[in-house]
């Protein structure tokens, strides 16, 4: 397996991991009992991570670690093309 097919393939292994730990509702409750929206957060290799909630799909995050970071569950990430050096993150 090459490394852009190894990459492609731990990011789809990351989500689907991430789809299984978030809650089986589109909502998720605060302690004060409130249903809020779920988060979508942006990356992408050429993005940035200083000071970026990765919010902004034309401002996104660069690496998974900073992202994932942020993510709460039910939260959902959009990863853009790209070769992000997995080989970091420990889940």
């Amino acid at each position: 397996m090459n490394n852009r097919t190894r990459t492609r393939f731990l990011a789809l292994l990351l989500i689907g991991l991430l789809t299984l730990a978030a809650p089986h509702t589109l909502a998720r409750r605060h302690p004060a009992g409130v249903f809020a929206q779920t988060t979508a957060r942006y990356l992408s290799p050429s993005g940035r991570d200083a000071a970026n909630t990765c919010l902004d799909v034309t401002a996104p995050c660069a690496t998974l670690a900073h992202a994932l970071a942020l993510a709460l569950p039910g939260d959902t990430l959009h990863l853009a093309p790209g070769d992000y050096g997995l080989s970091l993150i420990h889940i």
